[in-house]
């Protein structure tokens, strides 16, 4: 378990380790800016914890890239559920360690991508959005998925 105080300190680790699921209580930030922030960086699971139960903060959370908002005070057992699915839905889009067709190279180790042995730059987001392509390769995906 990685904790960080706030939306600045959990990018920072994030960058060292990859946790497998986020679980994101920001009581002094706004909640959609880190969550925005944490999306744009990684494709980690983020569960976003809120005290407002209103339509309008779990809208502005799952628009700002959350998978899942629960109010507090919350079922300890329903925050586990929600955890157990979440992890099972992303470890059942592994993402391998390398992958090739044709002259396409990846390497997700080493986040490079080269075609016919030229290199290809990629921004973080496009890598991720590779990433998530291989790793569903011959499935249909929503839009919302992509997203």
């Amino acid at each position: 378990m990685v904790e960080a105080k706030s939306g600045g300190e959990a990018l920072v680790k994030l960058r060292n380790d990859r946790p497998d699921l986020i679980l994101l209580d920001l009581m002094s930030e706004p909640r959609d800016l880190a969550c925005r922030d944490l999306r744009s960086a990684s494709d980690v699971p983020i569960i976003v914890l809120t005290s407002r139960n209103t339509q309008q903060e779990k809208v502005m959370a799952l628009d700002a890239g959350a998978d899942d908002c629960v109010v507090t005070p919350f079922c300890a057992q329903e925050l586990l559920a929600r955890v157990r699915a979440l992890l099972r839905r992303a470890s059942s889009t592994e993402n391998p360690r390398t992958f090739e067709s044709g002259g396409l190279k990846i390497d997700f180790d080493q986040n490079t991508v080269s075609v016919w042995g030229a290199t290809i730059r990629l921004t973080p987001k496009e890598f991720e959005l590779l990433r998530f392509l291989v790793a569903n390769k011959g499935k249909a995906l929503r839009h919302r998925r992509l997203l």
